[in-house]
């Protein structure tokens, strides 16, 4: 709120900087020809329009003073009250002190509403600082203080002139009511998100403790059955084989959503420093080995071994190359053929991982990276999806942007760039 509450002063601070101007320079020499207004834009009428800026601008700057204080931070609802009474009160104060009132029903709509989009928490701060004013206003208008500026433009009589003041303070009664009505919902939105977002967390709570240690006790039976030599065996081992990758998805799947939770809440926190892409790539390709294997696909490393090194974090780098690989593996048919490649750009290297299978729709590109995206395709699947958000992540965190080139039966190709080294840079501090 502190952010919002300095954003609000720095901008009326501005545009009252800016109308004081253009008062000064453009609207009262301009009147000061007119015999009729003379008595409204004469030297008396200026001083007070001046002093009334000064205090204005006084009350701002106090605000922001006080927002600068840690120990004000615990009372940022007086300082957002002090604010606004810096733009509405004070002026009223200081006609008051003349015997006269000020009467400005512009000013206040656009406080209140300019409050109401800038600070939309709190309602009942907005109602106190509010209904503060009005009572001031009504007030004056008990003693029978009134504006002499309107009454002389306008050419009103007494009684005229208290009916419009009171005309438009029912009219700023309810342009204080839509204001506040709208940060009491806004305000009940957050509130309802908040909720939301704990029950989530309660839930991946519960699914990574209740869900999760009952499959990991599931596959070490399955294991141990696979590996029984006995006849005592009661299912034959491919079914034992099937039964075992299923859970591993499952597993798979549970650390997946538990992972793309983390990251939605807290980013992904880079410990960056001097990386060879080449060998990263290896080291994957190397664990995968096995998988590789199974699903009879051929890897063609094409990053030379003179590639520049780049800035990166070495583990997020592996994970995004793991999850680009495993996807293209595990959602295409059998015996693809994947190739790494790697080209300088620049002050950039840009990465390629690209594969013969059957490729995706145009559509299918746009929602690709999107987290939990569903389809109709067999294809689309919840893992999928938390795999390439978490992969867009990874390249997000590191400055780039990740982009897909694909058509149906042609394979596609994932592209993103990571920066390249200088020879004197051998670390660098870690990223957040």
């Amino acid at each position: 709120m502190a952010g919002r509450i300095h954003l609000f002063i720095g901008l009326a601070m501005i545009i009252l900087g800016c109308v004081f101007l253009l008062n000064l320079l453009v609207v009262f020499p301009a009147s000061q020809g007119n015999a009729a207004a003379t008595g409204v834009t004469g030297s008396v009428y200026i001083q007070q329009y001046v002093w009334r800026w000064l205090v204005q601008e006084l009350g701002l700057l106090l605000s922001l003073i006080l927002l600068r204080y840690q120990r004000t931070q615990s009372s940022i609802n007086l300082v957002f009250i002090w604010s606004s009474w810096s733009l509405l009160l004070l002026p009223q104060l200081q006609a008051s002190l003349r015997g006269q009132g000020f009467f400005d029903p512009t000013v206040w709509f656009i406080v209140y509403m300019a409050q109401a989009i800038l600070i939309p928490v709190r309602w009942r701060i907005h109602l106190i600082s509010q209904v503060t004013m009005l009572t001031v206003f009504t007030g004056m208008l008990v003693l029978g203080l009134q504006d002499p500026d309107l009454i002389r433009a306008a050419n009103f009589s007494e009684n005229v002139t208290s009916a419009v003041y009171i005309s438009v303070g029912f009219r700023t009664l309810f342009v204080c009511f839509i204001a506040d009505l709208g940060v009491y919902l806004y305000e009940r939105l957050l509130r309802r998100e908040f909720e939301l977002r704990q029950q989530l967390r309660l839930f991946l709570h519960a699914v990574s403790h209740d869900l999760r240690n009952p499959v990991l006790g599931t596959m070490m039976v399955l294991k141990n059955l696979r590996n029984t030599t006995t006849d005592s065996a009661t299912l034959p081992t491919t079914i034992l084989d099937r039964m075992i990758d299923s859970g591993d998805r499952q597993i798979q799947l549970i650390d997946s959503l538990l992972e793309a939770h983390h990251v939605e809440s807290h980013g992904i926190q880079l410990h960056c420093q001097r990386i060879d892409i080449r060998e990263v790539a290896t080291t994957v390709i190397h664990d995968l080995l096995p998988f590789i294997q199974d699903t009879q696909a051929t890897i063609h490393l094409a990053i030379a071994e003179d590639t520049p090194h780049v800035i990166a974090d070495p583990l997020q780098i592996y994970r995004l190359y793991e999850n680009l690989i495993t996807n293209s593996l595990r959602y295409n048919p059998p015996g693809i053929t994947l190739t790494l490649d790697a080209q300088v750009c620049c002050d950039r290297l840009q990465l390629t991982v690209s594969d013969s299978g059957q490729g995706w729709s145009a559509h299918q590109c746009r929602q690709l990276f999107d987290l939990y995206t569903s389809g109709t395709d067999a294809r689309q699947t919840l893992s999928m999806g938390l795999g390439f958000y978490i992969c867009q992540q990874i390249v997000e965190a590191h400055g780039s942007a990740i982009d897909i080139v694909s058509n149906t039966q042609k394979g596609c190709m994932f592209t993103f760039d990571l920066a390249i080294a200088t020879p004197h840079i051998r670390q660098q501090p870690a990223l957040h």
